[in-house]
């Protein structure tokens, strides 16, 4: 691919990222053989216009190819780019369209504070084209699973381009600059095993925010993540109090402040959601899977 239709953009053979100057978002663009995989797209306005030339150059030099536009999840900053990408079919967990509208209202919102500019089509539901409900490979150059971790919403994606490079999508997962935010502690184990058994395949970790990774840091990333979780576990299934649970050290995080929000978010729905005798058969089961993860 020429460099030149790629200013402002990193990449990697078929692989692009950009990081937004808001919220460090990175949105991507894998060329597959059969498809064309937008992620992502955001934040600010000139961005996603950035993005959208981008992908006209592109496809303006190659032969036609299907066109899919993945959600990591409906958090508003992953979604408010949509708009421009009408020609996409979006792509998103099952249980992504429940929380669209409630998103788009939440971004108006946050724009209006940050005095952002976007066109009023930005904040209009718009249609989820494939919505996955279980681990699937029936689209082009995708593997595809839905996940309840982060958010209930949550998909990832391995996504492989036209050179043979892998790249799992994983959303809110795995970021240097913060660590794990959950909403859903029952469903975080199974998540995680799917996100470990992808990655094993994967060249590159694209994340939600922050730089992506290959493959050696995008595991170091993993067992780090994994060994603040079974943290937390061993110590409601040994019976301490919620107070010495958060005494353990708080995951990274956008700031100090944010980061001990993340670690009391993260404490006190693993308390209110997961008793004892259920924390111990959940931390057996990841502390098997970060063995598997060290070896």
């Amino acid at each position: 691919m020429d460099t030149q239709a790629a200013a402002g953009w990193q990449h990697d053979g078929s692989f692009y990222w950009r990081q937004s100057e808001v919220y460090a978002l990175t949105s991507a663009l894998v060329v597959g053989r059969r498809a064309l995989w937008l992620v992502d797209p955001g934040f600010l306005p000139r961005e996603v216009a950035d993005l959208r030339r981008l992908v006209d150059r592109l496809a303006a030099r190659q032969r036609p190819r299907a066109r899919y536009l993945l959600l990591s999840h409906a958090d508003f900053d992953h979604i408010l780019g949509v708009h421009a990408f009408p020609d996409f079919k979006v792509v998103a967990a099952q249980a992504a369209h429940r929380r669209l509208e409630r998103s788009l209202r939440r971004g108006r919102r946050i724009d209006g504070s940050l005095l952002i500019d976007r066109p009023a089509s930005a904040y209009q539901a718009f249609p989820i084209g494939e919505a996955v409900a279980r681990r699937t490979a029936a689209l082009p150059d995708a593997i595809l699973a839905p996940i309840s971790s982060h958010t209930r919403d949550g998909l990832l994606g391995l996504l492989t381009g036209y050179d043979g490079r892998r790249i799992l999508v994983v959303g809110d997962h795995l970021s240097a600059l913060e660590g794990p935010h959950l909403t859903d502690w029952p469903g975080t184990l199974p998540s995680f095993e799917a996100l470990a058994g992808l990655l094993a395949q994967a060249d590159w970790l694209m994340v939600g925010h922050g730089p992506p990774a290959r493959r050696a840091e995008a595991r170091q990333r993993l067992r780090d993540d994994l060994s603040y979780l079974l943290g937390l576990l061993r110590r409601r299934a040994g019976g301490a109090s919620e107070t010495q649970a958060l005494a353990l050290p708080a995951p990274p995080g956008p700031s100090p402040e944010e980061s001990h929000r993340y670690h009391g978010d993260n404490v006190h729905r693993l308390y209110q959601s997961v008793e004892p005798a259920a924390a111990s058969g959940l931390a057996n089961r990841l502390e098997a899977l970060l063995q598997a993860a060290q070896g």
